[in-house]
């Protein structure tokens, strides 16, 4: 787990000639092949020199530890006052801490950092990723040189992964998108042929061989549209074409566009229209149908 921090409690300042001392910090190891490490940079109020130690913990005992205190060796001359000034610990595998995160650490954490950009990652991609990106935030807590070498190499690496997630993503996404227009395409010509009878969404599902449910949020997912409203729109545009170069009635219109109820889907597609246009052939304000469909309200 490498990169969290864990709260350790006292942070003493001594005069012990040579050895400083921590107190009240704890882990839980849960597999025998966890190593812990504990860093600790003390600052000599005297040289300011900041002295840099690590101490590694192999659990050989019990699978879990609380330890009360430990003992670090300063570089410091005795007598010389030293400070904690900070403690950070890290892991060498991922979930050995139990424990819940403020909103602070999990700034370190990839957890949160990963899924907000691939929301959409496997459970092993989101580990192989947060592996690589604990790494990173190890190699740099400590700026030398051959631990620059490793960030570079982990960054390229990390990069290199979440690259190939969204390659792989995107080929997953154009795939869908082929998918789907092989049957909006389907649909379209269907509904071109069939627009004059009782054609249903069901119908139309049977059809392909998909279920219902699977095609009405596919289509409206795909066009922005429900499938009703696509067939309303074929029919509007059927019954206009019809009412501008034909002398069917509205009646006869409604009808030969697939509408059941004659007269308030008559009514209904004179309106619409009528609202667009100021003058329809055939169709106009003299005419015995336009007033009786006026004159009656919509269904």
């Amino acid at each position: 787990m490498y990169g969290y921090k864990v709260s350790f409690e006292g942070f003493p300042k001594t005069i012990v000639a040579c050895e400083t001392t921590v107190t009240n910090y704890s882990w839980e190891n849960i597999h025998p092949d966890n190593m812990l490490e504990i860093s600790i940079s003390k600052a000599d109020s005297i040289t300011k020199v900041w002295c840099n130690q690590k101490t590694v913990f192999r659990k050989v005992h019990a699978l879990s530890c609380t330890t009360a205190e430990q003992n670090f060796f300063s570089y410091s001359e005795p007598e010389t006052e030293v400070s904690i000034t900070s403690v950070i610990v890290t892991f060498d595998k991922l979930n050995v801490v139990k424990k819940e995160f403020e909103p602070e650490d999990a700034n370190d954490s990839s957890l949160l950092l990963l899924p907000a950009f691939l929301p959409d990652l496997s459970e092993q991609e989101l580990n192989e990723c947060n592996i690589l990106l604990h790494k990173y935030i190890h190699y740099n807590t400590e700026k030398s040189a051959s631990n620059k070498l490793m960030c570079c190499s982990v960054l390229y690496e990390l990069l290199s992964k979440i690259d190939a997630i969204v390659r792989k993503q995107l080929s997953k996404e154009k795939e869908a998108y082929l998918y789907n227009q092989y049957y909006i395409k389907k649909v379209h010509s269907i509904v071109q042929k069939k627009y004059h009878t009782k054609l249903t969404a069901s119908e139309i599902a049977r059809e392909l061989g998909i279920s219902g449910g699977y095609f009405s949020s596919m289509y409206k997912r795909a066009t922005g549209k429900t499938f009703s409203e696509y067939l309303l729109m074929t029919r509007m545009a059927k019954a206009e074409e019809l009412l501008k170069n034909s002398d069917f009635s509205t009646s006869k219109i409604a009808t030969a566009v697939g509408f059941e109820n004659d007269r308030s889907c008559s009514k209904m597609i004179l309106l619409q229209l009528l609202y667009f246009y100021s003058f329809v052939p055939n169709v106009n304000s003299d005419s015995s149908a336009y007033t009786v469909l006026l004159s009656e309200p919509l269904v």
